[in-house]
């Protein structure tokens, strides 16, 4: 991977209580996860097949709307991580000479609360 985002949206839903006079208040409701994603096109490895994805896969799975799994944060035990289900938004790949010189993109969604914060 060559570089990744995360962007969380707070949603805010503004009230009106008696309680407060009439004066309206921003009250949270839930919020938007989007990432943004980009790599070289390497195969994946033997030993990654149960917990990766590659390019081929990814660019499958943008034509489908499958919905994938996602880890955001450092694979380090007890390193904080985002985690969830995810569908691809847009995907892109510039060719090169070989796959090695290859590259891809992609923005993908979080499936609305399927997002966790915790620890890998």
């Amino acid at each position: 991977m060559t570089e990744n985002t995360l962007s969380i949206k707070p949603n805010f839903e503004e009230i009106y209580l008696k309680e407060n006079e009439g004066d309206a208040v921003e009250e949270f409701v839930d919020y938007d996860t989007e990432m943004g994603v980009s790599a070289m096109t390497y195969e994946k490895e033997t030993g990654e097949a149960a917990t990766h994805y590659d390019f081929t896969e990814l660019r499958a799975a943008a034509g489908t709307g499958a919905v994938l799994t996602f880890v955001h944060g450092e694979m380090t035990a007890g390193e904080a991580i985002a985690s969830g289900n995810c569908k691809i938004t847009e995907y892109s790949e510039t060719a090169g000479s070989t796959k090695n010189a290859a590259s891809w993109s992609l923005k993908i969604k979080a499936v609305k609360g399927s997002v966790v914060f915790g620890t890998y």
